[in-house]
């Protein structure tokens, strides 16, 4: 194998994948990159077995072939090349030889090979019917319900996971829903497609491979994707990424949302996200909990820590219930305020006993579901 590429197309590609081949796997062939020879272009495949990655690109071929070599040794070499065009060759089937094509640039570099067939091809996608959406409605989506975080919990796909629902109708609706047991976040999005995608039920996206997407799709226009068997697959140009669905049960939105709870609050969303940065202060990870106390003209929130200090503010508010007191997380407020675009914030809230209900006043389609903890 023997082939010239522009180092920024290159780079393009296998910056897309260190998420993906820097992940920890029990097979060693997961940190590296498949690079092959594809007509008058170059392939660099990626996969963690859960999440494959290919990107296509054009180059100058001598000699057709391929070879796999680690990732994150291949990306910093390239990252840094001092010569705009880069020329990779394939020494004793051993050896991938790296120098710059111009002849003037003296740099050289030589990395050991790995068995190319040790690779499972996950993108090969030639029959499969793909549908066109907006990639900046599902990177804002996955954006704004991937802050839930991805735990370290393999056995539970509803807190690994994003519930996808594709409703039909007269607005055809995207309804992304993120959870990590402590709070839910959900979102609807009108989308047009030319054709209906047809998908039964719901699926469960995998939230790592979602973060690959996000990085595929970061610089909009549009986006194709499709179901295959237990696989969701994106195209975006020459790019293709395919995220093996999960299995399990994801709790229902619909019973978490309730959709009568009439007792509510309004309050600036400038003056209370401020407000929680400034009780997180005197926070840390073991007494985390901040107390609300909820009147009808204003909100008092108290941060206590024994080994630092306490702190109390207040902020007027209008709340149409019967005063109560309860405790919550901060930094889960925080996190879904940065995602809301509304100046007003709408806190729906009936007990110290049930989640409250954030969303803003202008966009009721971000929903945020907090629940309260015990002190």
């Amino acid at each position: 194998m023997k082939f010239v590429i522009e180092k920024t197309v290159l780079l393009k590609g296998i910056s897309k994948i260190q998420g993906i081949t820097n992940r920890k796997t029990d097979f060693p062939i997961t940190a590296s990159v498949l690079i092959r020879t594809r007509g008058m272009n170059v392939s660099v495949y990626a996969t963690d077995l859960e999440t494959g990655f290919e990107g296509i690109y054009p180059a100058d071929i001598e000699i057709e072939g391929q070879v796999a070599v680690l990732s994150k040794k291949l990306f910093e070499i390239v990252k840094d090349f001092p010569s705009d065009f880069i020329q990779f060759e394939l020494v004793d089937e051993k050896m991938l030889k790296i120098t710059a094509s111009d002849n003037v640039t003296k740099a050289e570099y030589h990395i050991l090979c790995k068995a190319p067939e040790d690779f499972t091809i996950l993108t090969d996608i030639d029959e499969l019917v793909l549908y066109e959406v907006d990639a900046l409605i599902l990177k804002d989506m996955i954006e704004k319900t991937i802050i839930t975080g991805i735990p370290n919990d393999e056995d539970r796909a509803h807190l690994i996971g994003l519930y996808l629902e594709i409703q039909e109708g007269d607005q055809n609706i995207i309804r992304m829903v993120g959870t990590d047991g402590h709070r839910m976040i959900k979102i609807d999005r009108q989308y047009e497609v030319s054709t209906n995608i047809p998908m039964e039920g719901s699926v469960i996206l995998s939230k790592k491979g979602m973060t690959d997407l996000v990085k595929l799709i970061e610089s909009g226009g549009q986006l194709e994707i499709g179901f295959r068997e237990d696989n969701f697959i994106a195209k975006k140009d020459e790019e293709i990424l395919v995220s093996r669905l999960l299995e399990g049960d994801f709790p229902d939105p619909n019973e978490i949302i309730p959709n009568d709870l009439e007792t509510h609050l309004k309050l600036s969303k400038q003056t209370f996200s401020s407000l929680l940065k400034r009780m997180l202060i005197l926070t840390d990870e073991r007494s985390r909990a901040v107390v609300f106390n909820l009147y009808n003209d204003r909100l008092e929130v108290t941060a206590t820590n024994p080994e630092i200090g306490d702190s109390n503010e207040e902020i007027p508010i209008e709340f149409d219930g019967t005063p109560f007191e309860v405790a919550f997380n901060p930094k889960f407020f925080i996190d879904s305020l940065n995602e809301i675009k509304s100046d007003i914030i709408i806190i729906k809230i009936v007990d110290a006993a049930n989640p409250c209900i954030m969303f803003g006043e202008d966009d009721p389609n971000f929903i945020s579901v907090i629940m309260p903890m015990t002190v």
